[in-house]
Formats: C-alpha cells, sequence, structure tokens
C-alpha cells in the first residue's frame, strides 16, 4: 500500500487513517484494534480510539480523515513531498 521507504510521519498517518476507513466500512472492531496498534506518536493511539467512539456517522468519520490529511493548520501534511514528486 506504501511505497519503498515512506517517512515514519506518512507510514503513522496513513495507519490512522485506516482506522477510521475500517470503521467507515463497519468494521468497528478491526478499527479499533488497528488503534491499538497505533503508536504514541503524531496519531496517538487514545486520541484515535476516543475520535472512533465518537464518530458515529460518516460524516464524522470524513471530518476525522481531513482531519489527519490536513493537521491542525489546514495545510496538507505532506505538501513539502508533494512539491518534491
Amino acid at each position: 500500500m506504501l511505497g519503498a521507504n515512506p517517512t515514519e510521519k506518512v507510514r503513522h498517518t496513513t495507519r490512522a487513517a485506516l482506522c477510521f476507513i475500517h470503521k467507515k466500512t463497519g468494521d468497528t472492531d478491526k478499527a479499533v484494534a488497528a488503534a491499538q496498534n497505533l503508536p504514541h506518536l503524531r496519531e496517538s493511539r487514545e486520541e484515535v480510539l476516543a475520535q472512533l467512539e465518537k464518530a458515529t456517522t460518516h460524516r464524522q468519520i470524513d471530518a476525522c480523515l481531513r482531519a489527519l490529511a490536513l493537521g491542525t493548520d489546514g495545510e496538507p501534511r505532506h505538501s513539502a513531498a508533494a512539491r518534491h514528486a
């Protein structure tokens, strides 16, 4: 799924996003299991687990995915990598 040698940040963000994608497809158990295996870095497992519990609609899940992709400042998290691609 991820190309060769993704940065740690990309890897962690992708793993966190997968938690919400599992939830969105109705596989809450798989979402929680994946979140429990997240590290305590960047998108922490505690934060993702709390968001998984709160996000019950597709719109709420999409908002979580958007926040992961954009970060808190509204800018894409991987914009530097995108510029060099």
